[in-house]
């Protein structure tokens, strides 16, 4: 029977957990408990969710593991190859398209990024915990009529695109990949030109090779001076220095970001996004929630479970 152990069970789905107790041996990390105080070479299962950086090193503690789940689309903090050298099967929601169709928390928090930014929302809040009443300070913008330029027309993307239309924005996207996926939504020849037309920027891009630091300070220049630029895909596909010169030099009015490079080995102190953000209001960073929410995760360990479970069967091992 297969010890499972679940290494970031908070909010953990309970179906998923009562799934997993039929398949074997359930067990979970308690709040601020030490890997090092768990003997870990007697389990076959790990679940994560991003949390740990699943390296040489940290599988060298992990003698015995099959198998690792993962409720994420992007599995970067999983060492594939390293897994594949161990015979480590990892179970993720990569390339299940048909079921993340229903998955909308990352394009709904693109949008409250979006409105934060544009109607100073932290900055205002704050205003009021100092017991101060001052809404000239916090003039913002609206949406209608503004453009929007999206830089990947997949999931995510078509789902920001679609909920701009509601705000009546204009939807420009470039995709080299992509043909023309709606009559309403404009697909431009050139990143260039839709640097140069859109008020506010999307990233919607997969983090590989190609991808990573793509976003540079040439891309910064070619971007309107009141625009801003969103991001909640990976960290890394932004280069952080640009976007700090982009910043301070007032060459964009600002950015919001869900993801920063490096997040599984954050150092607060000399980290110069998160530094930067303490001191100025036009830089708003979350800690990669867009797929933190209650419904987003209860159906996403559901079905990694039951992929689990069928690979299991399919396969004879359960």
């Amino acid at each position: 029977m297969f010890r499972i152990l679940n290494l970031e069970p908070w909010s953990y789905s309970h179906k998923a957990k009562s799934q997993l107790k039929k398949i074997g041996r359930y067990y979970q990390l308690k709040r601020n408990q030490k890997l090092g105080k768990v003997n870990l070479k007697k389990f076959q299962v790990l679940i994560v969710r991003f949390g740990y950086k699943i390296d040489k090193n940290f599988l060298n503690r992990f003698k015995n593991i099959q198998f690792i789940l993962c409720n994420a689309t992007n599995t970067l903090h999983i060492d594939q190859n390293e897994c594949d050298k161990r015979n480590i099967k990892v179970i993720s929601l990569k390339n299940e398209k048909f079921f993340l169709k229903n998955v909308t928390s990352t394009a709904e928090l693109i949008f409250g990024l979006i409105i934060s930014l544009y109607r100073h929302i932290p900055n205002s809040f704050n205003s009021v915990l100092k017991k101060k009443w001052k809404r000239d300070l916090y003039v913002g913008r609206t949406l209608y009529k503004k453009n929007i330029g999206i830089i990947g027309m997949g999931r995510i993307g078509k789902l920001v695109a679609r909920y701009a239309s509601s705000f009546y924005m204009n939807v420009f996207y470039y995709d080299k990949n992509k043909k023309k996926v709606n009559f309403f939504f404009r697909k431009l020849t050139t990143l260039r030109k839709l640097l140069n037309l859109s008020d506010v920027v999307v990233v919607a891009l997969d983090l590989n090779k190609k991808t990573n630091k793509i976003f540079n300070y040439n891309y910064f220049k070619q971007m309107k001076k009141d625009s801003i630029l969103i991001n909640a895909s990976r960290g890394e596909i932004i280069c952080e220095n640009s976007l700090l010169k982009a910043l301070k030099k007032k060459i964009i009015f600002g950015a919001a970001l869900d993801v920063i490079a490096n997040e599984n080995n954050i150092n607060f102190k000399k980290n110069k996004i998160i530094n930067y953000a303490l001191n100025n209001k036009n830089l708003i960073i979350t800690p990669h929630i867009g797929g933190a929410t209650v419904e987003t995760w209860r159906i996403t360990e559901e079905f990694i479970v039951k992929k689990f479970a069928k690979y299991l069967m399919n396969h004879n091992l359960n």
